[in-house]
């Protein structure tokens, strides 16, 4: 059973980010972190197994409860919506005398959003075998709260130029039955304190966005999590914040959101060399290379797995 505690938006003390040496390398030179566009992660079926879930649950709920079908159904329109490529959020118009936010609700079309897939195995061979195949890759690891402490201050940024960023975007993957589980539970707790954060930013996300087939169970996938407007892909907006790229992965041509100035010296507590790349050139080359950047006191490791 999935008690209600595991559904809040928590965080990790320590996370773990696998990686290309190209990868590690742009994260270090560039000081950025690239977070992927939803409708390109690995799997590509992911998106809907989510609004299938969505909906069973949906269906569920209005047998066995009633009493908030007019809840359920301002859920049914926000999935809807969602499926058109639009999303319902507060924007913050004015602040009171108290500091709270005086928000308007609005509704945009073309929403992007944008997922750092992180997880909580240290070392582990499907991991690599994702991120790297039999190539040499890398792993970072990192402190989870020192991470939200940056991504905390995105938010903030971009709450002063009209965009209200939803804080609980941030959490570990279920799978399968626990998914579904999972959801109903959510919702019920949403209903029974009669929640409106399904008129905040992007709020259907943090629970579409934590469902997935549990053929993928054994990732222990943790994933943070952004909504990008229109507005928000506007180069001269995020300039200071995020820029939107694009990169050649395989042939086809991928968008990811690259986020600047990212504090990779408070972060990033050690590298894990992966056991594709057994050279003592790979561990030379690292530690030069973190030299070079005045990172020297990164700790450097590598994969205690034994590959044939």
């Amino acid at each position: 059973m999935i008690d209600i505690k595991d559904f809040k938006m928590g965080e990790f003390n320590t996370l773990y980010h696998y990686t290309t040496a190209d990868g590690l390398k742009s994260i270090i030179e560039n000081k950025t972190i690239r977070f992927s566009d939803y409708r390109f992660l690995n799997d590509i079926d992911e998106l809907e197994y989510g609004k299938k879930v969505f909906r069973q649950v949906l269906e569920e709920l209005k047998k066995e409860t009633p009493q908030y079908i007019e809840y359920i159904s301002q859920w049914e329109e926000e999935l809807k919506s969602i499926e058109k490529g639009k999303i319902k959020y507060l924007k913050p118009v004015s602040q009171a005398e108290d500091g709270a936010l005086n928000c308007i609700q609005c509704e945009s079309e073309n929403i992007h959003y944008y997922i750092l897939s992180l997880t909580a195995l240290g070392d582990n061979k499907d991991m690599w075998n994702m991120y790297s195949g039999n190539n040499p890759g890398y792993r970072i690891k990192m402190n989870g709260n020192e991470l939200m402490k940056y991504f905390y201050d995105i938010r903030d940024s971009y709450i002063n130029k009209g965009f209200l960023f939803s804080s609980e975007h941030r959490m570990e993957v279920f799978y399968g039955n626990k998914a579904h589980e999972f959801l109903k539970k959510a919702l019920l707790c949403e209903f029974k304190m009669k929640n409106i954060s399904i008129t905040q930013y992007g709020s259907i996300f943090k629970y579409l966005a934590f469902l997935k087939d549990d053929a993928f169970r054994s990732e222990k996938e943790y994933r943070l999590g952004f909504c990008f407007l229109n507005e928000m892909d506007n180069s001269e907006t995020n300039k200071e914040n995020a820029k939107k790229v694009f990169m050649n992965k395989n042939g086809i041509i991928y968008p990811y959101m690259e986020f600047q100035n990212f504090p990779f010296n408070k972060i990033v507590e050690d590298i894990m060399i992966s056991p594709y790349n057994k050279s003592e050139l790979a561990e030379i080359g690292l530690k030069d290379f973190l030299h070079n950047n005045k990172l020297d006191y990164i700790k450097i490791q590598k994969s205690e797995i034994k590959i044939r």
